[in-house]
């Protein structure tokens, strides 16, 4: 937990205001230069959107509802609500419109435990 409280707010927000995406499978925010940069925080290891303009654009969506900043997921009651407690701290859309094709979740190697939270119309969770 003092690993989360330690990290600087600045870089875990968007960087701008401008071209603000949403992971689809996490709906963190950020900007398309920030998921190219540095890839997604929470879903980096099988996306693999880092230095990847194709990823990029199969996995984010400009579309978008509404913004909920995390400093501190593990203790928030929002996080839990959103089922998002045990992601990194950042900013993160409430509802994430789009969807990821179950062929390429499958070729990605999405962890089960991912797969559960995915809210998108490929949703694994039948309770989503």
């Amino acid at each position: 937990m003092a690993e989360e409280a330690a990290s600087d707010p600045i870089d875990i927000c968007p960087s701008s205001s401008h071209d603000v995406v949403a992971c689809l499978m996490c709906s963190l925010l950020k900007t398309r230069d920030q998921f190219y940069d540095d890839g997604c925080d929470n879903c980096e290891e099988f996306l693999h959107i880092q230095n990847n303009r194709d990823n990029l654009h199969d996995f984010t969506t400009a579309n978008y509802y509404g913004v909920v900043s995390l400093m501190q997921p593990k203790e928030s009651w929002v996080a839990k609500w959103q089922r998002i407690a045990t992601f990194k701290p950042g900013c993160y859309a409430l509802r994430v419109v789009g969807k990821v094709s179950s062929q390429v979740l499958a070729d990605f190697a999405v962890p089960e435990e991912q797969m559960m939270r995915y809210r998108g119309e490929v949703a694994f969770n039948a309770s989503s």
